[in-house]
């Protein structure tokens, strides 16, 4: 019995660092979603999207970004392309964060949110053994 809950403990640690992982990667469509974030943030503060060359260059930058993601994503080339759609999120947030006041909260990564989903699914039960005697 010991041995069991030993290898069941194990398992749900490797499903929590392989989950991790599967958190951290990044497709074409999350860029997607970034840009309907930062143009969002765009149309309601287009004049001083219009006054900054650094925001409007970070944009530039991002679309180019994306586009060098697709072409490595077609030549099948993942890893390198998934680093090219993580650098243009990276500077939609960018764009993103100088259009928007400082008292809006930022949302965490996905990595960390699946780290905290699956410590508290594993507190949850390591509770609930204790306590259910």
């Amino acid at each position: 019995m010991r041995m069991a809950k030993m290898c069941s403990l194990a398992g749900a640690l490797m499903l929590c660092l392989s989950g991790s992982l599967w958190a951290d990667s990044v497709s074409q469509s999350d860029v997607v979603a970034a840009f309907a974030v930062t143009n969002n943030a765009i149309s309601q503060n287009l004049i001083a999207f219009e006054s900054s060359r650094v925001l409007q260059s970070e944009f530039l930058a991002a679309s180019a970004l994306d586009l060098a993601g697709i072409a490595q994503w077609a030549k099948g080339h993942g890893a390198a392309a998934q680093a090219d759609f993580s650098a243009a999120i990276n500077d939609l947030k960018l764009v993103a964060n100088g259009l928007t006041p400082s008292t809006s909260t930022a949302m965490p990564d996905a990595g960390s949110l699946g780290l905290l989903a699956c410590s508290g699914l594993l507190l949850f039960g390591a509770m609930r053994k204790r306590f259910s005697r």
